[in-house]
């Protein structure tokens, strides 16, 4: 099976907005196509390219129909911290201190209709708001799993916790297979999100390769045993996935980070994943 492209894939943005929200919200998930909205034109932004930030006036809301971007807060002297990244079917809206980068190149679209829906008042737009709120919950509680991940767990711990949630984010919106995703970001984006050096991610992925847990070329990563990753880095995830149509995706949260981490120990290696889907 192919690995989708995240930067290159044929999936609409509405449809990506849609299985977001029925990642969390199930029941409802095929009754919530009608009442988003989004704007028909897109817009591309190279990779480096600032996306949105909090000056911004007017304020804007984006969904991030392809590639991958990140939330990014640089200090005066120019450290940076990557605090999350951002995926296919997310929304995109800057905080107070935060910068919203393209880290590839990445295609977004005006999400403000959709905003404007959840303003309000009409009963038919209550299944909306409810997904909205659920979405917004879930994220709040992967950012504080991130936190976990940042000061509890090892470097190899970390790696391979943060690709079995990246594998399972992309899963909900149907732009992964069972084994295998695209990440289209640089060694030293990995180090700012994952509180690491370059060289300590590049000898981090090669001890998981070794141990043939996560292979990765050009921005393919290959999960060839969840189980094994998921027991080594104690990883717990917050979405059961099922199947729809050929497409596995994420249906309901659930609580994360389980006890007892094992203490074991972004480069290359072999056995790539499939050939990008064209």
């Amino acid at each position: 099976m192919d690995v989708i492209s995240i930067t290159n894939h044929r999936e609409a943005p509405k449809e990506l907005l849609r299985r977001r929200f029925a990642a969390v919200l199930p029941q409802g998930g095929e009754a919530l196509e009608a009442h988003i909205s989004l704007a028909a034109a897109s817009h591309t932004i190279e990779a480096g390219e600032k996306i949105a930030a909090a000056d911004d006036m007017p304020s804007r809301v984006w969904l991030l129909a392809s590639g991958v971007a990140g939330d990014v807060r640089t200090l005066p002297d120019g450290r940076r911290q990557v605090l999350s990244l951002r995926l296919p079917g997310d929304i995109l809206q800057a905080d107070s201190q935060e910068t919203i980068l393209a880290l590839s190149a990445v295609e977004i679209v005006d999400a403000l209709p959709t905003l404007r829906a959840l303003g309000e008042k009409a009963p038919h737009h209550q299944p909306l708001r409810q997904a909205w709120l659920a979405s917004s919950r879930l994220e709040q509680a992967l950012l504080r799993d991130h936190l976990v991940r940042l000061g509890c767990l090892s470097a190899y711990e970390r790696m391979g916790h943060f690709l079995m949630e990246t594998h399972d984010r992309l899963s909900r919106v149907g732009l992964a297979t069972p084994t295998a995703f695209h990440l289209p970001v640089r060694q030293d984006v990995v180090a700012d999100l994952m509180g690491l050096s370059v060289v300590h991610v590049s000898r981090t992925m090669q001890t998981l390769r070794r141990e043939g847990l996560a292979f990765s070329r050009s921005g393919y990563v290959t999960l060839p045993d969840r189980e094994r990753l998921s027991a080594a880095s104690g990883y717990v995830s917050r979405f059961a996935t099922a199947t729809t149509n050929g497409v596995r995706h994420a249906v309901a949260p659930k609580p994360m980070l389980g006890q007892g981490f094992s203490a074991l120990g972004w480069g290359g290696g072999a056995q790539p994943a499939a050939s990008p889907q064209p």
